[in-house]
Formats: structure tokens, C-alpha cells, sequence
């Protein structure tokens, strides 16, 4: 089956992520203390637009929390969405977030990655990983 190639769209970069929350200021309590970020920009003052952002490398995490009307469904399923770290040493990481009270999951291997979850207050789910050598499909020079 022949397929013509696509068609080049818009050059993307990486916005925001956002995470949904239910008490902003929980949230930033934890995001702060437990994993040692800063908010540059928080807005507070509206319950509808109640969010706080954080710049991660070149990407920004912002929590955005529910509205008083609205009802949050948070799962921290394996299926459910979720942000993805990438540490250079992932045991230095998880020794620091277990120091700073995030209660970090244990580390495991998952093909050439060495990762580990954690949770914030409200079930969101992160991922910490790090690559451990070369993708498969580099070691074989494709």
C-alpha cells in the first residue's frame, strides 16, 4: 500500500501542561514544598479562572483548579493523563523528593528507562524517568 508522505503543518513547540486541581492553594503548597518548584504567575482572586504556573524547562505547568460548580474526576490511573519528567539522575531525584515529603513511588526498569510515579494531593500523576543508554532502535543503527 502506497501512501503519499504529509503534508508539513504549523512548526509546534511545547505550550502548557495543565493539570487540574481541586484547592489551588494545597496544590501550590505541594508543587512548592514537596518538589521544589516556584510559581512565576498565580491568579487567585477568581473562582473561575483560579491557576498557577510554573516554568519547567522550556514548558510551562500550570494547575488550574475547578470551578465551584464543577465536579473533578482525578483518577491517577495508569491511563489516565499524565506528565512525563525526564531526571539525569533519577536516584539523586527520588532520594531529594523523598526527603522533601512527595512520597515517591519505588524506582523500577521499563525497557532502556529507569523511572518511578508520584502523586500530588490530588491524584495527578507524574512520572520521573531517565533513559539508562540508547534507545533500542539506536543500538541496531536505524
Amino acid at each position: 500500500m502506497s501512501r503519499e508522505a504529509p503534508t508539513p503543518g504549523p512548526k509546534f513547540i511545547f505550550g502548557t501542561v495543565i493539570h487540574r486541581v481541586r484547592d489551588l492553594k494545597l496544590a501550590l503548597e505541594w508543587y512548592e514544598e514537596k518538589l521544589g518548584l516556584l510559581a512565576f504567575d498565580v491568579h487567585d482572586k477568581d473562582p473561575n479562572d483560579t491557576h498557577a504556573l510554573f516554568a519547567i524547562g522550556s514548558t510551562v505547568l500550570e494547575l488550574w483548579q475547578a470551578r465551584p460548580d464543577e465536579e473533578l474526576r482525578i483518577d491517577g490511573s495508569q491511563g489516565s493523563t499524565h506528565i512525563v519528567w525526564l531526571a539525569e539522575d533519577l536516584h539523586a531525584a527520588h532520594r531529594e523528593l523523598t526527603e522533601r515529603g512527595a512520597d515517591p513511588k519505588p524506582i523500577f526498569e521499563y525497557g532502556p528507562w529507569l523511572q518511578f510515579y508520584l502523586f500530588d494531593p490530588d491524584g495527578n500523576r507524574i512520572l520521573v524517568t531517565q533513559l539508562r543508554g540508547k534507545l533500542p532502535w539506536e543500538e541496531h543503527g536505524h
